[in-house]
């Protein structure tokens, strides 16, 4: 009987050695696999950005920020229904995170889904406690579509607040693309900004 007690004992011992010696390189080789792919994507070597985030992904099924530069390689490349996984996928992981947020009510936004991208869009700000430089690009983002749907207090406000951000801050650090459609044109944030927290 007593042996019966010491295996499942064992094998947890095993278990967590194995786990200490080689669960590190795992989490390592995902957060490389992770910067190769953001490396990629900035480069606009779309295909081997996609293959690098997805195994940073299998390394790390709940890497939100690889979930979100994988789905801007998919964006990039006109492959919407991938990118709105990855960045829905994002969200199920973290709710609250702006990133994912904003940039799934940017493809709502460019396929004319106002009320959703506005859902986005407002849940990527909710949360602030401080603004950041990205925070001026989904201002401008909102006031597009605020105005779009003749709110327009709503829209002199957002770009007053994007303004403000704009000229307190340093340069950011993030990647824009303009987007004109039908003459009306606005922002797209390219890729996940970095760590701002202290700005």
């Amino acid at each position: 009987m007593s042996s019966v007690y010491k295996k499942p004992g064992m094998c947890i011992i095993v278990l967590l050695l194995l786990a200490r010696f080689f669960l590190p390189q795992g989490l390592h080789a995902g957060e490389a696999y992770f910067e190769r792919g953001t490396v990629y994507l900035e480069n606009n070597r779309l295909g081997e950005a996609v293959d690098a985030l997805t195994k940073a992904i299998e390394q790390n099924p709940l890497n939100v920020e690889a979930y979100n530069n994988r789905a801007l390689a998919y964006y990039e490349q006109g492959m919407y229904g991938q990118a709105k996984a990855d960045l829905l996928r994002a969200l199920s992981i973290s709710p609250d995170n702006e990133v994912a947020n904003s940039n799934l009510g940017i493809l709502f936004l460019e396929k004319g889904r106002y009320d959703q991208a506005l859902l986005y869009l407002e849940r990527a700000v909710s949360h602030n406690k401080s603004f950041r430089p990205c925070h001026a690009v989904i201002y401008r983002n909102l006031a597009f579509i605020y105005a779009k749907k003749g709110m327009n207090d709503k829209a002199k406000e957002a770009l007053r607040r994007a303004s403000m951000i704009t000229q307190a801050r340093q340069p950011p650090s993030f990647l824009e693309r303009p987007f004109e459609r039908e003459g009306e044109g606005y922002m797209l944030v390219l890729k996940v900004w970095g760590d701002e927290e202290g700005q």
